[in-house]
């Protein structure tokens, strides 16, 4: 489905941050990050609802299990928020210093921004439905596996 939604979130961020390469950069780390917890994709599935996404989560599962630690989605979610929140704020800027690029300045790019976000016009309805309705059902279903309301085997 291409709704256009996420050119609209990227345009947002690079109109309030892109007056220079490294604010593009914080602005698409925000765009990825924006409709990240709630975008269906085969890896997101499989992270969210079987604990196979990577090879070593089984094995933190049975760990923790061992110990009475019960190891659910919300809980993984809240345990790696505020290190996921620092690296994303901390690390475009040591990148930025180790690999700097030859165009550091870029002030044209909120204003054509602007213009681009005026020629679309405000949001469509398949942006409204793609960016609200499914993504809120996706998350619910996400947060919900494994909890009393939502039994999947294998899942977290």
């Amino acid at each position: 489905m291409v709704t256009g939604l996420g050119e609209r979130i990227a345009l947002f961020f690079v109109r309030l941050m892109g007056r220079s390469s490294l604010g593009l950069g914080y602005g698409m780390t925000l765009t990825d990050l924006a409709p990240a917890p709630v975008t269906p994709s085969t890896t997101a599935c499989s992270g969210a609802m079987i604990a196979t996404a990577m090879a070593a989560n089984p094995i933190i599962q049975s760990t923790a299990s061992d110990q009475g630690v019960e190891v659910s989605w919300a809980k993984w979610a809240v345990a790696a928020i505020v290190p996921g929140l620092i690296s994303l704020a901390v690390l475009p800027w040591p990148i930025y210093k180790i690999f700097p690029p030859e165009l550091k300045e870029t002030p044209e790019a909120p204003a054509e921004t602007v213009r681009r976000l005026a020629e679309r016009g405000p949001m469509g309805r398949g942006e409204w439905g793609h960016g609200g309705h499914l993504r809120v059902a996706n998350l619910v279903i996400w947060m919900g596996v494994g909890s009393l309301w939502l039994k999947v085997p294998g899942a977290w």
